[in-house]
Order: structure tokens, then sequence, then C-alpha cells
């Protein structure tokens, strides 16, 4: 008796152990699984973040040449304003000599006599 007991002690202990070792295989494997994953997750993580850090860069290189093209239209903008503010003064100094121009010409003329008109009686006609 004690041998059929021992033998399925034995038994029920060697399947134990070969469920334990099962359990621990699927145990390293799935540590093996989630240990790639991790990495590959921490690599992604690294690309993402180096991609940010491109795409500040890029965002500040972008805001200074903005900022910089702003600068030059303000500029731009100003010499063109004192550009037309000039141009309408010439325009307004052309448009005085040519009014001036007829009123001098007129005075530099010699007077015609104008005709005198004939008298037209009722009669006459």
């Amino acid at each position: 008796m004690w041998d059929t007991a021992l033998k399925t002690a034995n038994l029920r202990l060697q399947a134990e152990r070969e469920a334990l070792e099962r359990v621990r295989q699927e145990t390293e494997q799935a540590r093996r699984e989630a240990e790639e994953l991790a990495d590959q997750v921490s690599a992604e993580l690294d690309q993402a973040r180096n991609a940010l850090a491109e795409a500040r860069a890029e965002a500040g290189r972008l805001a200074n040449e903005l900022a910089e093209t702003q600068r030059r239209a303000y500029t731009n903008q100003a010499a063109l304003d004192e550009s037309r503010r000039q141009c309408n003064k010439l325009a307004d100094v052309l448009r005085n000599q040519v009014r001036a121009e007829p009123e001098q010409s007129d005075a530099q003329k010699p007077k015609a006599k104008k005709p005198k008109p004939k008298n037209m009686d009722i009669e006459d006609a």
C-alpha cells in the first residue's frame, strides 16, 4: 500500500513539476515577448522624440524666417507709402504747372481784336 501511495504521490509530484515547467516556459516566453515589445516601443518612442525635435527646430526656423519676412514687408510697405506720398506731391506740382501754363501762354500772346458784331436788325434779315 505504501508503494501504491508513494507511486501515486510521485506521479502527482511529477505532474505538478511538468505543469510548473510549462508555466515557467510560458512565463519566460511571455517575458521575452514583453521585452521585445518594450524594446520596439522604446525605439518608436525615440524615433517620435527625434521627429518632434526636428519638427520643433523646423518650426523655430520657420518662425524666424516669418519674422524676417514680416520685417522686410513692413519696411517695404513703409518705403512704398513714402514713394506714393512723393508721387502724389510730384503729381500735384505737375498739375499746378499744367494749370499755370495756359495762363502764362495767354498772358504772353497778343490779344486779338474781337470783331464787332454786326447789328442785325429784324428788317435786315
